[in-house]
């Protein structure tokens, strides 16, 4: 009876390393209530199994990720995120000799608790080299899903996946079967052998190093280009700003002349000149202030330079293109409840989208607002489409968009950078050839990012 509490408290501890691992090279928080059911399903499988367990628990990770955490991935991420906590940690127990005493344990109920001591010993030592190499190495789990994201690193997804793959379906079930901690391959007719598990070590460590330092090197190239950008913008909207300032002054300069000659005309009791002077001059005089550029003056309630640019560059991409663009922003406001990044990067693909939804319609429009209701800040972008109504079901996932094939990548970025943001919901509407986008964020005085609500 001790013999499998200790067994099952083993195995409780190898895979709370593991899910550690994957929510760390993840980025997904998992709440406690989900734990408790991954750890309770592990436990009944592994004694469903009957010591078959070994040979397919590299799958249970995956298993877990499409029917209990359920993100919106692709299959490349699911058998990356969910194979890759999987083998390194199976690796690093292989090499220490802690694989050996781990199975040996588990499957011996008349070891002692002082077998099990050590045995759990052993496993917790994984954590401090965990956490030694990723000081050592500046790696950087959190930009990681970047690689899935962009044609430069499909060969590189494709690469690892596959050795993932080789490794969780041959070696480690050979491993198994033959009782052995390593495995090595001996080349006929030569005099030396290959060690395909500290190979296999060596490669996904190399691996990982090198897509961390190519996502932080394809980052500061992104960051240098927005920081140029916003420069840009920023003279633009400066400029913009300059022209306004002209024109209001010519017409103030324009409108004291005026005032004096209507002054005159009244003094002398000449109302024909009076009537001449307000059907031919004043009458009209303030509608050249209605024109849609003049909306543009609002972005100065923006109190944030970045957010003002992004902003500035994208409305103003609009009219330049024959979009008739309306701005609501009425009071002065900051960036809403999230990271800047992600609140930039959210604007730019739904602006993006307006823009094009709106270049196909009848009569090229969109709305921008920007404001805070209660405790929410709320974004409205209200574009109009070409359609009487869109789909807005399946446009969020992978891959799907109404603008064709493989364009719709945007939008499943946005909802995954929401679904870090528990307290941001986006509302997505369609009708009357009007497509709106609503998003709403709930304002904090302590606010941490949670991917998972019970968490």
């Amino acid at each position: 009876m001790a013999g499998s509490i200790y067994s099952g408290l083993i195995i409780l501890v190898d895979w709370l390393i593991k899910l550690f691992v994957f929510s760390k090279i993840s980025g997904l928080k998992i709440g406690l209530k989900k734990i408790l059911i991954i750890l309770t399903g592990i436990l009944v499988l592994t004694w469903i199994s009957q010591g078959l367990g070994p040979f397919i628990e590299s799958f249970y990770l995956v298993l877990i990720l499409i029917f209990i955490l359920r993100p919106r991935w692709k299959p490349s991420q699911y058998l990356f995120y969910g194979l890759v906590p999987i083998v390194l940690v199976d690796l690093f127990q292989r090499i220490t000799g802690i694989f050996m005493v781990k199975h040996l344990f588990v499957f011996n109920a008349n070891t002692s608790s002082d077998d099990f001591i050590f045995s759990l010993f052993s496993l917790l030592v994984f954590l401090p080299v965990y956490f030694l190499f990723i000081r050592i190495m500046q790696v950087d789990f959190e930009n990681i899903d970047i690689i899935f994201k962009g044609k430069m690193y499909q060969v590189t997804v494709y690469i690892i996946n596959a050795f993932l793959l080789v490794y969780c379906v041959a070696i480690n079930p050979l491993m198994v079967w033959n009782n052995q901690s390593q495995f090595s391959l001996e080349v006929p007719n030569y005099k030396f052998s290959i060690d395909v598990t500290r190979f296999y070590l060596l490669f996904f460590i190399a691996a990982i190093i090198y897509v961390n330092f190519r996502v932080k090197d394809q980052l500061d190239k992104e960051l240098r280009r927005s920081k140029e950008r916003q420069l840009k913008s920023l003279s633009e909207y400066s400029q913009h700003v300059e022209s306004l300032y002209r024109e209001i002054r010519s017409f103030r300069h324009d409108y004291t002349n005026i005032l004096v000659s209507l002054s005159q005309s009244i003094n002398n009791g000449d109302l024909p000149m009076i009537k001449q002077i307000y059907e031919s001059i004043l009458e009209d005089s303030d509608k050249k202030f209605y024109d849609a550029k003049y909306d543009m003056a609002n972005l100065a309630n923006i109190k944030d330079e970045a957010l003002k640019s992004i902003l500035f560059a994208k409305l103003s991409q609009a009219q330049h293109a024959g979009i008739d663009v309306t701005v609501e922003i009425i009071e002065p406001i900051g960036v809403p409840n999230m990271e800047l990044l992600d609140i930039i990067t959210i604007l730019s693909i739904l602006l993006d989208n307006a823009i094009e939804a709106s270049l196909k319609a009848e009569e090229p429009s969109f709305l921008f607002a920007y404001f805070k209701e209660a405790d929410q800040t709320i974004l409205i972008i209200d574009n109009a489409t070409k359609l009487d109504k869109t789909d807005t079901k399946s446009i969020f996932n992978y891959g799907e968009s109404s603008k064709g094939e493989e364009r719709g990548i945007g939008l499943a970025n946005v909802r995954e950078i929401l679904g870090k943001y528990p307290d941001a919901s986006l509302m997505t509407t369609s009708s009357n050839y009007r497509f709106r986008q609503e998003l709403h964020i709930l304002e904090k005085t302590a606010y941490m990012p949670s991917l998972d609500k019970d968490s």
